[in-house]
């Protein structure tokens, strides 16, 4: 397996990358005009330096403009409602994500894409369900080509990710759940990692 991580420099994505990272991985980060966009692509940056990535093998690239219709309709955390999940949603995220890094993958020669979803993702984000990322996978392999995604924590619980993550001594310090970006321990996102830790 070659993989191409996606990763935001959260907890979930940076366990994801520890799992892979004897594999030589490319890692790639967004920037889509997230609220805690700073925060969260240097906490990606120092991870990747932190696992001992090639940082030849990664990369940051910019999706604003695609999300721009929702950041003017303050959909989602874009509006600044972050304190419940289902409040975060941003329609279409990883359909976006998983396209881009799909396409990416292919030129860049990785055969599969890794995405950090998980057991408690499900019931607020429909993009994190494995029918989704199969059937996005399945689209993919019609479109671009055999790229594989793998979501290798979907049936871990955020404690479970946790636990894997001490396991693997993922440095946990250095990253970034917060949709602020602060640390706040008000937002949905610090709740549920506080709760699991």
């Amino acid at each position: 397996m070659k993989p191409l991580i996606l990763l935001s420099g959260g907890l979930d994505s940076a366990v994801c990358l520890w799992m892979m990272k004897n594999r030589n991985p490319g890692v790639l980060t967004f920037k889509y005009g997230q609220p805690h966009e700073k925060a969260e692509c240097d906490a990606a940056v120092e991870l990747a330096v932190a696992a001992g990535c090639d940082m030849r093998k990664c990369m940051m690239v910019n999706l604003q403009d695609a999300f721009l219709p929702q950041k003017v309709m303050g959909a989602g955390f874009f509006g600044g409602d972050d304190a419940d999940a289902s409040d975060t949603v941003v329609p279409g995220r990883n359909l976006i994500f998983l396209s881009v890094a799909a396409s990416i993958a292919a030129v860049r020669g990785f055969d599969s894409v890794v995405i950090g979803c998980n057991a408690s993702d499900l019931l607020d984000y429909p993009d994190c369900r494995l029918p989704f990322l199969h059937s996005t996978e399945t689209a993919i392999h019609r479109g671009i080509g055999r790229i594989a995604v793998h979501a290798p924590l979907s049936n871990h619980t955020k404690r479970a990710v946790v636990d894997e993550a001490r396991k693997l001594g993922v440095p946990i310090d250095k990253t970034v759940s917060c949709y602020r970006g602060t640390n706040c321990g008000e937002c949905a996102a610090c709740k549920l990692r506080e709760e699991s830790l």
